[in-house]
C-alpha cells in the first residue's frame, strides 16, 4: 500500500481497519507543503551500526519489534549523490526560551537548493525537551540561524544538556519512487531532506511567524539512528524530528512527535 497505491486503492473499503493515511500532496491553498523531492540523508558505512537497526512490523493495530535484514535500499541507496553535508555537532547561538546552547541538526553543505534558498543552509535546533515539544523558530537572515524570540508552553524539568549528536560527514541521495512515502514504524533510513513527513501522529505543520502562511517541511531526522558508540537524536525524542522551511521568510522551524 505504502509503494504502490494506486494498484491498492480500488480496495480500500476492505482496508478499514488497516491504519494508513493515502498518501497525497499536502497543500495550503495554492502552496506546496512539499518543499522538494525526497532526498535520503546517508551517513557513511562503518559510522552507522546497520546490523542493530530494528523495524517494527504492524500486524492489525499492534506493532512488533523484530531485528530484518540490514541495511536496507533506503540505508545505503543506489542512486549516487547529489552532494554532501553534515550532521550534527554543535551550532552558534543560545535558545531564546531557555538559555541552552543551540545543536546542529544538519549542514546541508553541496546540497543544489542550498544556493537557491530552496532549502536552508543549516538546520539547527534546542534538544531541551521543553523546546521541543512547544516548537522553535529560527531566522536565517545571516549566515549562522538566530533563535527567534517565543516561550515554551511546557516547564523546564531541570533535564541535563545532552551530548551532541556526533558529527559526522553526511551524503545525500534521490529517494526511488518505491521510497517516496515511508511509514514511520516500518523500519529504514528515515532521515530525509524533502518529500512528504513520514508522521508519528497527524500531518501537522506550524505557522510562519512572519507571513502567517503554513510553513513547508524540509526534512525530517529519525531518532533511533545508531549512530556507532554514541547517542543520537533520541535524547530529544523516541519518535521523529521535523524540519520546516518558509523560503520567502528565510525561517526554519522544528517541531517532534512520538508515541
Amino acid at each position: 500500500m505504502l509503494q504502490a497505491p494506486h494498484l491498492i486503492e480500488q480496495h480500500a473499503d476492505e482496508l478499514d481497519d488497516v491504519p494508513y493515511i493515502w498518501p497525497v500532496d499536502p497543500r495550503d491553498g495554492d502552496r506546496s507543503l512539499v518543499g522538494l523531492p525526497p532526498h535520503h540523508i546517508v551517513i557513511r558505512e562503518g559510522l552507522v551500526d546497520d546490523s542493530s537497526i530494528e523495524h517494527s512490523v504492524r500486524i492489525g493495530h499492534s506493532a512488533q519489534w523484530q531485528a530484518l535484514a540490514s541495511p536496507d535500499p533506503t540505508d545505503q541507496p543506489s542512486a549516487p549523490s547529489i552532494g554532501e553535508g553534515r550532521v550534527g555537532g554543535l551550532a552558534d547561538g543560545l535558545c531564546s526560551a531557555c538559555g541552552w546552547r543551540l545543536h546542529r541538526v544538519l549542514e546541508l553543505g553541496t546540497f543544489p537548493g542550498v544556493d537557491d534558498g530552496t532549502v536552508p543552509a543549516q538546520i539547527v535546533a534546542c534538544p531541551n525537551m521543553p523546546c521541543m515539544w512547544t516548537g522553535q523558530f529560527f531566522s536565517h537572515a545571516d549566515d549562522a540561524p538566530v533563535s527567534m524570540p517565543r516561550v515554551n508552553y511546557f516547564p523546564d524539568a531541570g533535564m541535563p544538556v545532552p551530548d551532541p549528536v556526533p558529527d559526522l560527514p553526511a551524503t545525500f541521495h534521490p529517494t526511488r519512487p518505491r521510497w517516496h512515502v515511508q511509514d514511520w514504524g516500518l523500519g529504514g533510513n528515515l532521515n530525509r531532506v524533502g518529500g512528504v513527513g513520514s508522521w508519528v501522529q497527524d500531518m501537522i505543520y506550524p505557522t510562519c511567524p512572519t507571513c502567517a502562511q503554513t510553513m513547508p517541511i524540509a526534512a525530517q531526522f529519525g531518532a533511533f539512528t545508531p549512530f556507532e558508540g554514541s547517542y543520537g537524536w533520541e535524547r530529544w525524542t523516541e519518535g521523529i524530528i521535523y524540519a520546516f522551511w518558509c523560503r520567502d521568510c528565510r525561517i526554519s522551524a522544528v517541531t517532534s512527535q512520538q508515541t
